[in-house]
């Protein structure tokens, strides 16, 4: 059982790693946030597509009474990335990381209003030690609040998202199957919002060599399996 919990630890460090790393790519790829949105919800749900045919068609099945959750959580998580690559283009990786670190508070306010219980004064004594640090960079970074606001809007996405799955993953669903729906709704909610922007839809795929390697280990490695492990 300790093993068990130690590997989940060490597991969850290295999922860490990859979003922190998600980021720098989002830095370096020549595209604009929503077309790096675009391509890396594609890549990933080909990749869960694929995964999930030759375990077997049955996983596709989900109930009914679940479709509009996930409908919901795969527009929260595309806008969720569409923010958060934005805020990364115009204020740097630094500091929309460190906006991200609200997380913490925003989920020990959400919570208990999400899953109808008791607020647990010790998440929100520990969550609320972030702002000390927030409040002291939006001093030092004033100029930069717009992409600070971005970055907290896409860490308010990012919470809510989390909720929905977690209470999905509770009735039982298949995290794979969830991940896979959810990056399906994402990317046709990208595309629609792609299909009425000419600027983005016609660089869509006015990238280098280099740029689609990055892509692709963003879709694969930052993506499908990291967003995977991350709702089981």
């Amino acid at each position: 059982m300790q093993n068990d919990k130690t590997k989940d630890l060490l597991h969850f460090h290295f999922l860490v790693f990859l979003w922190g790393f998600t980021s720098i790519l989002g830095a370096i790829i020549n595209l604009t946030a929503i077309q790096i949105v675009w391509h890396r919800m594609l890549i990933a749900y080909v990749i869960v597509f694929f995964y999930l045919y030759f375990k077997g068609l049955k996983k596709f099945k989900i109930p009914k009474k679940f479709i509009f959750q996930i409908i919901i959580a795969g527009i929260l998580i595309s806008v969720h990335w569409a923010a958060f690559f934005y805020a990364i283009k115009i204020s740097g990786v630094s500091l929309t990381l460190s906006i991200l670190a609200s997380g913490a508070f925003l989920t020990s306010i959400i919570e208990p209003i999400f899953f109808k219980r008791k607020t647990s004064i010790k998440e929100l004594l520990f969550g609320s030690i972030t702002l000390i640090g927030l409040l002291i960079i939006f001093r030092a970074e004033f100029d930069q609040y717009i992409g600070m606001l971005v970055a907290f809007l896409a860490t308010l996405l990012s919470v809510i998202f989390t909720l929905i799955n977690s209470k999905l993953v509770k009735n039982n669903l298949s995290p794979i199957t969830i991940t896979f729906y959810e990056l399906f709704i994402g990317w046709l909610f990208i595309s629609f919002y792609i299909y009425f922007d000419f600027e983005s839809i016609n660089s869509l795929f006015q990238f280098t060599l280099s740029d689609f390697l990055l892509l692709f280990i963003l879709g694969s490695a930052c993506t499908a399996y990291a967003h995977l492990v991350s709702v089981k």
